[in-house]
């Protein structure tokens, strides 16, 4: 794509009309593409400044947490003639694309309430871990962090079959005990996006101001420490299946998740004897109640009896 940069200087040199029309319909969006710039990001907002205000929020997030590495070198704003879709990542690019098309991009409001639809209606997908405004700019600067990552580590080819591995069953339940979304689970590539945006989003204020340490976000360093299964938690595994899909080993990935299988299987027969107990000092409670009552029961019997007894003698002497 040509920069925002390059493309100003053409617009003075052709027709200075449209390029002050241009600043003085979007003057917030195309100071934002002129920052951006500086960090080598080509941004072209189409004139949306609320997109605009989000990807440069994401920016400054990415570059708390990871650096300008992270960072796309295309950010755009145009149709995708994708009807379902909001947005998308493209490797080949190294572009992110936002869709023009879809009003809810128009503002906060309308954005948070078209993430609620996904959440509340059964017929839609469930995308979105949190409904936090900056999550789809999140997920897809997330995609770029991690293409980044494995071309440094020079396994960018790997970023493929990320993409076409599904994810192991036991990840599909650490997947929903921490909360991120069923999307999360559709391939490699995409539970990383997610794991990485359920970490930021979380961290984020209500008006999408990052208050996290940066610290925290550390994934190259958090997931390269040394991982003893034996010794651990549900989180040190998802952490640890985290850590090889980031660095894009997939067969690591899938041995991590036969792994926490087994671990999770351990979980569950400790659950099981648990459970047991729990039903049989319920039952034998239900059986002493049970017994007592039947006591009283034949004991009020009794008495009803001999007083019944009692008063027809009573009757008969009478007569």
């Amino acid at each position: 794509m040509i920069s925002s940069v390059s493309s100003i200087n053409k617009n003075l040199g052709r027709n200075n009309v449209n390029f002050t029309s241009s600043i003085i319909r979007a003057p917030k969006a195309y100071n934002i593409e002129k920052r951006l710039a500086k960090n080598a990001v080509n941004a072209e907002f189409s004139n949306n400044s609320f997109v605009a205000e989000c990807v440069e929020k994401t920016i400054d997030i990415y570059k708390k947490i990871f650096g300008y590495w992270s960072f796309p070198r295309n950010i755009s704003v145009k149709s995708t003639n994708d009807p379902l879709g909001y947005a998308y990542y493209s490797s080949y690019y190294d572009e992110i694309v936002i869709d023009k098309d879809k009003d809810c991009f128009s503002n906060k409001e309308k954005l948070v309430n078209e993430m609620k639809k996904h959440k509340n209606l059964f017929f839609l997908p469930d995308w979105f871990s949190s409904i936090n405004p900056l999550h789809i700019f999140v997920h897809e600067m997330a995609h770029s962090a991690h293409f980044h990552n494995l071309e440094k580590k020079g396994n960018a080819s790997s970023l493929y079959e990320l993409r076409s591995t599904v994810i192991p069953t036991s990840i599909g339940r650490l997947i929903t005990k921490f909360k991120l979304s069923k999307y999360a689970a559709k391939n490699m590539n995409e539970f990383m996006a997610e794991r990485i945006s359920k970490d930021i989003t979380q961290k984020l204020t209500d008006s999408g101001t990052f208050w996290g340490e940066a610290s925290e976000f550390d994934y190259a360093n958090i997931f390269s420490k040394k991982w003893n299964y034996r010794y651990s938690s549900p989180q040190a595994y998802i952490d640890y299946f985290t850590q090889q899909v980031w660095n894009g080993d997939v067969e690591e990935a899938e041995e991590a998740g036969r792994i926490i299988d087994r671990y999770l299987k351990e979980l569950d027969a400790q659950t099981v004897p648990s459970s047991i107990k729990e039903l049989e000092e319920s039952v034998s409670e239900s059986a002493i109640l049970s017994s007592m009552a039947a006591g009283v029961s034949n004991l009020f019997s009794n008495i009803t009896h001999k007083l019944d007894k009692r008063n027809r003698l009573s009757l008969g002497n009478k007569l």
